[in-house]
């Protein structure tokens, strides 16, 4: 983010949405008590616009937590959990799930399903994209979602433990286990989609790209080819062209890398 975004940015989050109201202001207000509901929606807007994530979710769980059940399965407060809840694992959002046709007098039973569905999504991904140097490997919350997506109704909830089962060889750099994770996982045909499967390859071979281990990057190399030929479609074909390209690059095969990513474009329209 340039400075000009990043001060246009704090301009936004100073502004009040009526008068010359400044977040300070509403946050002052809000500390001292002041719990009128449209005071408080006008607060968590602004919030939302400052970019202040961790005050927005305190504020909307606090707001929510106040609600009878009448008011809570709303139309109103479903567009306020929405758009700023997304934690799974929050009370709120268990509520939600646990009874989530309770809202379907106001929005449709796929809608609810797709939001749900979202933010474990949302949860798993965490965990697959995980790297040492974003901090420690949270053992505790990985164990209490797994547990989580197990009481789930929702169709895709096979691909997220596989993807969960495959990351916590992450935790140990052991790229050994997650490639024969991979494998196993592959083999019960839960992935429903061409495009199911891409990510969920794609997304964990991009630690075998940073792993430093020739050997693995060799043996996804190979795999990679098995995939392209058998791929149902161009496009297909030319997403796994760029992953081997990736992987190509890293090990100082240049030359084939770059070839492989100008013919992919035209792979993919065919």
């Amino acid at each position: 983010m340039g400075d000009q975004q990043a001060h246009e940015l704090i301009r936004n989050g100073e502004k009040a949405l009526k008068g010359e109201q400044t977040l300070l202001d509403f946050q002052r207000r809000y500390d001292a008590g002041e719990r009128d509901r449209a005071f408080v929606k006008q607060y968590i807007d602004v919030l939302f616009k400052a970019y202040r994530p961790q005050l927005q979710k305190e504020v909307v769980t606090e707001y929510i937590n106040r609600l009878s059940d009448a008011e809570f399965y709303t139309r109103e407060t479903w567009d306020i959990i929405i758009r700023n809840l997304s934690d799974p694992l929050s009370p709120i959002l268990k509520k939600v799930a646990a009874k989530r046709y309770y809202f379907s007098h106001v929005v449709s039973r796929d809608t609810i399903d797709i939001f749900i569905d979202y933010t474990l999504k949302s949860a798993v991904s965490s965990f697959v994209w995980w790297t040492p140097d974003k901090g420690v490997f949270n053992q505790q919350r990985y164990d209490e979602l797994l547990a989580y997506i197990f009481t789930q109704p929702l169709p895709k909830v096979p691909q997220y433990v596989a993807s969960l089962y495959a990351a916590a060889y992450l935790k140990t750099g052991d790229i050994r286990g997650m490639l024969d994770e991979m494998y196993h996982s592959l083999q019960y045909g839960i992935f429903y989609t061409p495009q199911d499967k891409l990510d969920f390859i794609r997304n964990f071979l991009r630690h075998v790209e940073t792993c430093g281990n020739e050997t693995f990057m060799n043996e996804a190399n190979a795999w990679l080819d098995k995939l392209m030929e058998s791929a149902p479609s161009g496009y297909y074909k030319s997403e796994y062209m760029k992953v081997k390209a990736r992987i190509l690059r890293v090990l100082g095969k240049v030359d084939e890398a770059n070839e492989l990513e100008l013919q992919a474009p035209k792979v993919r329209m065919s």
